[in-house]
């Protein structure tokens, strides 16, 4: 991000659109928008909401403004707009896929209340995920198993995903909409690996549940290719619907509803970002 280019957006800023801009820096609008999109893609996020007329600045918009009318220099600037950005980001570590069904739900509604807040997730086994959360490399650390650290706070989140069983498309196991324990009978199942999840179905069964496990499964993919070599049905949540029903596989929720939760842990401090805050304490959860 060089002067030219802070001249630039504070001149749209101050226009309140592109055209405008340039006519007073006599160049070309285009020239005005890709600096704009440089600079937007630079830093990860917008400056402009461009769906209103005359261009409204964006939280992050507003602080660049006044960076730049309180005089830093360049450099200062880029600092404390890195800075600024940086202290915005979550990051999210999750060690099994279904809880991303859950996770990225949070997201899309945090993201709409406030665009500029950055997430940074990533997937590895439970250790690994651990191992970054203990090194402060993550913000949060999304765990199937309910354990307790020093220095660290669980989050419990209730899945919004009621689950079912998964068939192959034609061999129906019941003529209802929906099945209970007893359609299941004498039927081999996948059950997922997930310890949430495999406490939840144990639940709803009962003490059948072990006569009726043939194996478990640890992604949507693995669930599908086993199915198709035999092993038996599925329990799969219902947000694979749609990658089920390409693969020819039908989808009967379970009656009563199974529903899952998810442990998130993270160090709870005085220090905490309110973006974090506010992602952990929406109401779809608690900390326990």
């Amino acid at each position: 991000m060089a002067d030219e280019g802070l001249d630039v957006f504070r001149t749209v800023a101050g226009c309140g659109n592109n055209a405008a801009a340039a006519r007073v820096l006599n160049k070309d609008p285009s020239c005005i928008s890709r600096t704009i999109s440089g600079l937007e893609k630079d830093y990860d996020t917008k400056l402009f909401d461009r769906r209103r007329k005359p261009f409204t600045l964006t939280e992050s918009g507003l602080f660049l403004v006044n960076m730049i009318d309180n005089g830093l220099s360049t450099e200062q600037k880029l600092r404390r707009f890195v800075e600024e950005r940086s202290s915005r980001q979550i990051r999210i570590g999750y060690s099994f896929p279904f809880s991303w069904h859950t996770l990225s739900r949070k997201i899309s509604k945090l993201k709409r209340n406030d665009p500029d807040i950055m997430f940074r997730v990533s997937f590895a086994d439970k250790t690994h995920i651990r191992n970054l959360l203990f090194e402060n490399q993550l913000d949060l650390a999304v765990l199937p198993d309910k354990l307790h650290f020093r220095d660290y706070k669980i989050f419990e989140i209730i899945s919004e995903y009621e689950w079912g069983v998964a068939v192959p498309s034609g061999v129906p196991v019941t003529d209802k909409q929906y099945v209970e324990p007893y359609d299941l009978e004498m039927l081999p199942l996948l059950v997922p690996a997930e310890q949430t999840c495999t406490e939840a179905i144990s639940m709803w069964f009962g003490d059948s549940i072990k006569a009726l496990r043939a194996d478990s499964y640890d992604s949507t993919e693995t669930m599908i290719g086993m199915m198709n070599e035999g092993f038996g049905y599925a329990f799969a949540p219902r947000a694979d619907i749609p990658t089920l029903s390409k693969n020819n596989i039908t989808f009967y929720p379970c009656s009563p509803k199974i529903m899952t939760s998810l442990y998130v842990y993270t160090r709870w401090n005085k220090d905490m970002s309110e973006e974090l805050k506010t992602f952990l304490l929406s109401p779809e959860g608690q900390i326990i």
